[in-house]
């Protein structure tokens, strides 16, 4: 795969900037004083919005990214070696969480998000999924319009080019799909690795002799097992991100230059600009810096200030720029623009337990490949020659259990753990200090999960077959502990204090823990002898006894990455952010979008809603545009 190095890039000084009317690296005029949409950070949610706003040639747009463009590393690109991709720090924010206090020895957690043009969607594994209708259907119950599964499913399906499986593939893995779930005339390729380990088969065996039931298609209805799609190019066996996919259509060297975007990476946005007339607040501009000890430089908008910037950097900046709970601006001295408590509030993560096992030799997997450099050199070659091998297999095979299909607790017990969801009991389990708004928000959101967890139409956890058997993990869906994102400093370059509060709802670890049970379950199924697959972690010496389960979840637990909800998509008096026009409420010309106005988790990675959710985001400022028109 060649690199485009022509890239039309605003780079690092204003005195370097790429004139409007050109799409040529390099230019020596000054950005433009004013744009139309200024747009904070690069990921899935702002690279898509750019890109389609400046469709209509007569409006301009600013992109302003933190971090740099990726150089097609093959870390990046080549699902061989996505793993090595995902721990790079140089292309992530290096987020640490405070203590967590429901931790082994009170251990904070790297909660990484990515740092470059394409954000967390360059970096992650490339899963490709969505939630259950029930679980979009409630966000718009929680009084979203147009915010349900029926609204979003176009917006799904406008991102994507899905390519579907081979008949090998069908056959073996049993894969089925359906057309109508699915777009084909997107911008994100999806579909499936010309190469997956044959022991996918043995995990889906498993589930099924334990009962469990195939999905008969993913993209409709992610609950039961299934191979998974990945945000990969058929053709090339490569990553489709937000860089290849948004980013180089316009600005790569087969691209078709628009000479009303500009693009601005290594910079931060230090400060959302806002006046206030008649009681209404309106983004006037941004600040801007390339480093803490660089000078900051400011741009002006005509309409929109758009923020994308993830559910940790986007409150964070709200906040800093005065629009968040009062109180704690007043601790930091910074003057409330906006008295809106829901900022950086209704923080949840998928988190997740780990399973390390081994299998027999003989049978193909991460390890075999990693110690064997003739094996994995004669891969490489047969990739580059014609993008097959070993070198393409990026495929897990996932499962979206409802708890009542996951637990072997007796009937009462696992009554007792659903008893804990109900919006009475949880509520004991929020932090003391959260604010009556945000309070009655959860609220909602508890009574909807809770009722999906009866039904069984949502998801309590997804299991991960990941690397050939390598590691399975046990993934918390549907989490109901809540943290927060606060500035500790007014100071924009220190990062902000994030506190998902893991495992402070006890139903969380009830999860989790069964989870974990379910994975030692499929282990001594036929299906898995048969390839000798072996636990290593946990391992022999935690036994099922006592809280013994529990005690290892708290030791090893980690994240998913997948951080929703700090500006949350609810009416304000529910502790909202912003409303079903992604606007801030307010605000007259400021929006939000990214993961982070996700309500409430989906069953699902958040990749593909996070598309969606920018893909609609761009309609809705395009309508709001030619409304305001004369």
């Amino acid at each position: 795969m060649k690199s485009p190095f022509s890239i039309a890039l605003l780079v690092a000084a204003a005195s370097s900037a790429v004139p409007l009317a050109s799409s040529l690296p390099v230019a020596t005029r000054d950005l433009l004083d004013a744009y139309d949409y200024i747009i904070i950070g690069g990921g899935p949610g702002g690279m898509v919005t750019a890109n389609r706003l400046s469709e209509d040639s007569s409006k301009t747009v600013l992109l302003i990214e933190a971090g740099p463009l990726h150089k097609y590393e093959k870390e990046i690109m080549i699902p061989r070696w996505q793993i090595l991709g995902a721990l790079d720090l140089s292309y992530q924010w290096g987020t640490l969480t405070t203590p967590q206090q429901e931790l082994a020895l009170n251990r904070p957690v790297i909660l990484n998000q990515g740092k470059l043009l394409g954000g967390g969607a360059s970096l992650n594994f490339m899963v490709w999924g969505r939630g259950t209708p029930t679980e979009y259907d409630t966000w718009e119950e929680l009084g979203n319009p147009g915010w349900g599964w029926k609204g979003l499913l176009p917006y799904f399906k406008k991102s994507e080019h899905f390519t579907p499986p081979r008949q090998s593939q069908v056959d073996e893995f049993r894969i089925t799909y359906d057309p109508e779930c699915h777009g084909t005339g997107g911008p994100i390729q999806n579909g499936y690795s010309h190469y997956n380990y044959p022991q996918n088969r043995n995990f889906q065996d498993a589930m099924a002799s334990l009962g469990f039931s195939h999905t008969a298609e993913p993209m409709c209805n992610s609950l039961g097992y299934h191979m998974s799609l990945h945000s990969i190019d058929d053709k090339n066996q490569s990553r489709s991100d937000p860089r290849t996919a948004y980013y180089d259509p316009i600005f790569g060297e087969k691209g078709t230059p628009r000479p009303n975007i500009h693009v601005l990476v290594e910079h931060l946005v230090t400060k959302i600009l806002t006046e206030t007339v008649n009681g209404v607040v309106r983004a006037t501009g941004v600040e801007y810096a390339a480093s803490a000890k660089s000078p900051v430089q400011r741009v002006l908008v005509n309409r929109e200030v758009i923020v994308s910037g993830g559910s940790l950097q986007t409150p964070k900046l709200l906040q800093l720029s005065g629009i968040g709970q009062k109180s704690v601006l007043d601790k930091l001295g910074i003057k409330t623009v906006v008295d809106l408590p829901g900022v950086g509030a209704n923080l949840h993560d998928h988190a997740a337990a780990p399973s390390l096992g081994v299998v027999k030799p003989g049978v193909p997997s991460l390890v075999d490949i990693t110690l064997n450099p003739k094996l994995d050199k004669e891969q490489g070659d047969l990739y580059y020659a014609s993008r097959e091998g070993r070198w393409t297999e990026s495929g897990d095979s996932l499962a979206f259990l409802p708890w009542y299909n996951i637990t072997t607790l007796s009937r009462k017990e696992a009554d007792a753990v659903i008893a804990t969801t109900t919006v009475e009991e949880s509520l004991k389990y929020l932090a003391p200090d959260t604010h009556p708004d945000v309070r009655e928000g959860y609220k909602a959101i508890v009574e909807r999960v809770h009722r999906g967890h009866v039904a069984g139409t949502i998801a309590a956890e997804e299991t991960i077959w990941f690397m050939g058997g390598v590691e399975m993990l046990s993934t918390l869906m549907n989490p109901l502990s809540r943290g927060t994102v606060r500035p500790v400093s007014r100071d924009p370059w220190v990062p902000a204090a994030v506190d998902p509060r893991y495992l402070s709802h006890p139903a969380d670890l009830d999860f989790i823990v069964e989870g974990v049970r379910l994975i030692r379950r499929l282990i001594k199924t036929d299906p898995m002898k048969e390839i000798g697959h072996t636990e290593v972690l946990p391992g022999p010496l935690v036994l099922d006894v006592g809280d013994a389960l529990k005690a290892y979840v708290r030791t090893s637990l980690l994240t998913a990455w997948h951080p929703t909800g700090t500006s949350a998509m609810l009416p304000r008096r529910l502790g909202g952010v912003v409303d079903p026009e992604l606007k801030v409420y307010g605000t007259s010309n400021l929006r939000v979008v990214d993961a982070s106005i996700m309500p409430q988790h989906p069953s699902a990675h958040t990749m593909s809603t996070t598309y969606a959710i920018a893909e609609k985001a761009a309609d809705i400022i395009k309508a709001a545009a030619a409304a305001a028109s004369p």
